[in-house]
């Protein structure tokens, strides 16, 4: 932003724009989200649900209002819990998931500097109906929706992270131990995805809102044009910065029951491994 700009923003006569990002987990959203926060017009809040006190706190010491619905972390545990909250009347409405969201986007607005205040969230964060309300009734919101086409994939490396507990690594060789892949929770997870990539998607064209649908598999892609996410942005465009992390496995080799979660899970809906 010019000085101009940023004199005006700070005043309240520029509005930074608002975006969100519903992704699955494992879908590459790290990696992204580091490439569009090294652009100088964009800001990324985080994963605003995250169930981390410490993370939590950042939010709350920058102005942001304490949320006060369950916040869960990314296990399928965590999902079933989820799933059990939205038939529980007293967590319902002590929720206060509109405004906290506005405190997180307008908190930021005020502090920084930037046109561009990104969010994201993950399934079982917020319910559908929170969805609509909060980010596409109104049509206020750009909504850029992340995923993977090898949902396969990205089901084997949700497994490993939540055995090990780490969703990130910044190491360039990561070897991950053995692992025995639970086929219940696999599978359950592959059918939570699925939900909420079609509630997602059914959504934003619902409310007729301006979306950006893209995918894992586009973005690592070495000609991926990043022009498209720019210029949905509407900011300048700039080439494509490093991204910071590291994948966390390279093959399949630690996984003890690989050949049962083949020959079960392999389809063209689910994908195929390499």
């Amino acid at each position: 932003m010019s000085i101009i700009q940023r004199a005006k923003k700070r005043i309240g006569l520029i509005k930074p724009k608002r975006i969100i990002i519903f992704c699955l987990q494992r879908s590459g959203s790290n990696m992204f989200t580091s490439i569009l926060n090294q652009h100088r017009e964009v800001f990324f809040a985080g994963q605003i649900f995250k169930g981390n006190p410490s993370f939590q706190n950042n939010l709350h010491n920058n102005g942001v209002i304490p949320f006060n619905g369950v916040l869960f972390d990314d296990s399928h545990e965590c999902r079933e819990k989820f799933n059990l909250n939205s038939r529980n009347e007293t967590e319902l409405k002590k929720r206060n998931t509109k405004e906290f969201v506005e405190s997180v986007y307008r908190s930021f607005e005020k502090l920084r500097f930037e046109s561009r205040i990104i969010a994201k969230l993950h399934g079982n964060t917020i319910y559908p109906n929170e969805i609509k309300e909060i980010f596409l009734e109104k049509n206020d919101y750009k909504v850029i929706i992340l995923t993977r086409r090898n949902l396969l994939q990205n089901a084997i490396s949700w497994y490993q992270a939540r055995q090990q507990n780490k969703w990130v690594t910044f190491e360039k060789d990561n070897k991950p131990t053995s692992i025995n892949i639970s086929i219940p929770i696999f599978e359950n997870y592959l059918h939570d995805v699925k939900e909420d990539i079609s509630l997602w998607r059914n959504l934003v064209k619902e409310y007729n809102s301006d979306f950006l649908d893209i995918t894992y598999e586009e973005i690592i892609n070495p000609n991926f044009d990043w022009n498209k996410i720019w210029d949905f942005l509407d900011v300048k465009r700039i080439k494509k910065p490093a991204p910071y992390t590291k994948k966390l496995i390279s093959d399949y080799s630690h996984i003890v029951n690989i050949s049962e979660i083949r020959e079960k899970f392999e389809n063209n809906e689910n994908g195929f491994l390499n």
